[in-house]
């Protein structure tokens, strides 16, 4: 019966019913692969207890197992082509990708830097006047906190406008003040101030006052 072509396709499935005890002996021949790859008949033989159609003799389950070694290869292989490629998460590519810490300074920020060091405190001399009609074409009364500037500062009336911060150097007190005049005699750090202002830094009677600016 084991060698019958019949059964080469086919599944065995015995029932003995013997003293009471029902006993299944299983004998599975698979279909076999194409004669191409393999001509051989691909067996397995399952047996519980003993099986006609394997042998006569007594076997133990699972125990008898038939591969060709060609179809034992191609399993291996086909085996190997499913399982080792894993697929690598697209993160893993981006985490390789270098980041360039030296770039250049944006410009925005090298204009800033610029303005920056152009806003540097000055320090010279602080006096005050008597406002009215200014350089830059304002009338101004001695309540307001105005400035005139020498004649390196004042560029030609492009700082009219402007305002600038004064602090008293000694004290500490400080004022800021719009600028709206010229100050022919002063030196190019130095300011003269409006009465409120430089009240603001120190008293009046002082006539003269050491400040720093930007």
């Amino acid at each position: 019966m084991r060698n019958d072509p019949g059964r080469q396709h086919g599944l065995c499935f015995f029932r003995h019913i013997k003293g009471g005890v029902v006993r299944l002996d299983l004998y599975f021949l698979f279909l076999p692969l194409p004669l191409l790859l393999d001509p051989s008949r691909l067996e397995v033989c399952f047996l519980l207890c003993h099986c006609p159609c394997c042998s006569s003799h007594s076997h133990s389950a699972l125990k008898m197992f038939r591969f060709s070694f060609f179809t034992t290869v191609l399993i291996f292989v086909m085996a190997l082509i499913t399982f080792a490629a894993p697929i690598q998460p697209a993160d893993l590519e981006l985490a390789k990708v270098p980041v360039d810490f030296t770039a250049d300074v944006p410009a925005e920020l090298e204009s800033r830097q610029e303005t920056h060091t152009l806003e540097k405190r000055r320090t010279g001399k602080a006096t005050w006047f008597n406002t009215g009609l200014g350089a830059c074409g304002k009338v101004t009364n001695d309540k307001q906190f105005i400035v005139a500037l020498g004649p390196g500062a004042y560029q030609n009336g492009k700082m009219c406008g402007k305002t600038i911060t004064i602090k008293n150097t000694k004290n500490k007190n400080f004022v800021t003040a719009k600028v709206v005049d010229l100050c022919p005699s002063c030196g190019s750090n130095n300011l003269d101030l409006s009465p409120a202002a430089f009240a603001k830094l120190g008293s009046l009677s002082a006539g003269v006052l050491s400040v720093s600016w930007n």
